[in-house]
């Protein structure tokens, strides 16, 4: 089936500066271990940033499937580490040790109350020692990311009519340990932030 949307947001002038710009629209090299345990903390933290989901209705004709921009702005007084790298397996271990990283995930949900989250986003991975996997933001400098979600929540059930959208980040610190040819992932939270919401209209 195919959709047209009409996205009911006007992108600002926040597109047309000079912030820099990470792709995530490509192809993913995914963990060649399978996760077969782990577990994760959560603090419910909100990170100092403004976010900003910002796509239009110029170009789309990709069917169930639209663009979209996170566009991250340090808003507190200390640098921000924002990871860079779209490729989880260049964080995977090589050998029989550990391997932490940062793990930022950006992802859109559709609905005020029950929300459902959407296909598609971007997951970007980051540590001091690969080198262009960090970026360091300074209080009130911004990146924008560019990705791409889908009009069918994660859940399968597609988007039709009108919809509320909400951009979203979830930043955390995560260790990768090998357990034979698997590997056992534990995750501590960061924090997160969201964004304003818009409206869209999804037509059959």
């Amino acid at each position: 089936m195919i959709y047209r949307i009409t996205i009911g947001l006007l992108l600002t002038a926040l597109v047309t500066q000079n912030h820099p710009v990470i792709d995530a629209t490509g192809e993913i090299t995914q963990l060649s271990r399978h996760i077969v345990g782990g577990h994760s903390g959560s603090v419910g933290r909100k990170l100092p940033v403004q976010l900003q989901g910002l796509s239009s209705d110029a170009g789309i004709q990709n069917g169930d499937s639209f663009f979209i921009d996170f566009v991250i702005t340090n808003k507190g007084q200390s640098p921000l580490k924002v990871p860079t790298d779209v490729r989880p397996a260049d964080f995977e271990p090589q050998d029989s040790g550990a391997r932490s990283f940062e793990h930022l995930s950006l992802f859109v949900t559709a609905g005020e109350k029950d929300s459902l989250i959407l296909k598609g986003g971007a997951d970007l991975y980051g540590a001091d020692d690969v080198t262009g996997s960090i970026l360091i933001l300074q209080p009130s400098e911004s990146v924008r990311v560019h990705a791409k979600c889908s009009l069918v929540a994660t859940n399968g059930r597609p988007m039709l009519g009108a919809q509320i959208l909400t951009a979203h980040l979830s930043l955390r610190h995560e260790t990768l340990s090998p357990k034979g040819l698997d590997a056992e992932l534990n995750s501590e939270d960061r924090g997160s932030a969201s964004s304003q919401s818009w409206s869209v209209k999804i037509d059959n």
